[in-house]
């Protein structure tokens, strides 16, 4: 899959990588890509940041993930703590990620 046909990424994670994953997604991908994000410790910091980028209405924050993955998941790019990598692969597996 190339990212640049992806119609649904979901990325893992809160802080400066997500934002910086965040920032060259919406540079490469097309504007009517959705993008979710999970932050357990941040959605609201997120959400701000989001926000005073102006950085597009296709984009939705999320404190928790969901137990089911939209069917049209393309990627899923996990960024958050690495001391919480694997608890959240394993909880986006299952998701369907």
């Amino acid at each position: 899959m190339n990212i640049k046909s992806a119609t649904n990424i979901n990325i893992i994670g809160g802080g400066r990588w997500a934002r910086v994953i965040l920032e060259v997604l919406c540079r490469i991908v097309d504007k009517s890509v959705k993008i979710s994000i999970y932050s357990k410790n941040n959605s609201i910091g997120m959400s701000d940041w989001v926000s005073s980028k102006k950085i597009g209405n296709n984009i939705q924050i999320f404190k928790d993930l969901p137990n089911k993955f939209s069917s049209d998941t393309n990627a899923v790019i996990v960024v958050n703590a690495a001391r919480d990598h694997e608890e959240f692969i394993l909880s986006a597996l299952k998701a369907g990620g």
